[in-house]
């Protein structure tokens, strides 16, 4: 029973990352009115999917939790922000598009590993990168995408690299090809700047020409 409980931990610790990392993107169709009331109820599902599993586990192994004032602020902060979602239609578009609401879900950091979870904050400090406004990774057009993707992939310094190195190397690590998170970073930020992922991204385009 522990085991389904813990990979339902998991994947709800997972799906708010997402909606996290969508949120940071801070893009046009994200801060839409009606996407934000969307992420709104999942987060609220997230949140009881969390709260049950977590009782679930303290009367499967009564005496083995103790007070735990972090986890219960983190989970005070789901709900914090899913209210904030619903709020008037002006002010929570535009707290979205300055990636308020993004930055507030993954500033901390929720881990299962060999059966725990362990959580910790993080900042792009942590990781030799910049924090900077998210006005400059959004974009109005395909060609401006693009260029925005081109330029990850050329390995010029920015927010958009930032965001696309930190994000990889979460998930180096998550996949265990990475001792640490700030190896799997390292490793993301080699390989980009390498040429190595805009390699792979001409082979995608090609591929995707001929299917």
């Amino acid at each position: 029973m522990s085991e389904a409980i813990l990979k339902n931990i998991e994947r709800a610790i997972k799906d708010i990352h997402n909606i996290g990392i969508m949120l940071s993107g801070a893009s046009e169709y994200v801060c839409e009115e009606g996407v934000l009331k969307r992420f709104s109820r999942y987060l609220q599902a997230y949140h009881k999917r969390l709260e049950s599993d977590i009782t679930s586990l303290k009367k499967e192994y009564p005496g083995k939790f103790p007070e735990t004032p972090e986890l219960d602020g983190s989970l005070s902060k789901i709900t914090d922000i899913s209210a904030a979602l619903e709020q008037e239609k002006k002010a929570v578009e535009t707290k979205c598009r300055a990636g308020s609401f993004g930055h507030e879900l993954n500033t901390q950091v929720a881990e299962l590993k060999d059966g725990r979870i362990d959580r910790y904050r993080i900042a792009p400090a942590d990781f030799g990168l910049t924090a900077g406004a998210t006005d400059a990774l959004v974009v109005q057009t395909a060609e401006q995408s693009l260029a925005l993707i081109d330029q990850v992939f050329t390995g010029q310094p920015g927010p958009a690299r930032d965001i696309v190195v930190l994000n990889a190397g979460a998930a180096v690590y998550a996949a265990g090809l990475s001792e640490t998170l700030a190896a799997g970073v390292k490793r993301a930020a080699e390989v980009i700047d390498a040429g190595r992922a805009r390699e792979k991204f001409a082979a995608l385009i090609e591929f995707t020409r001929q299917v």
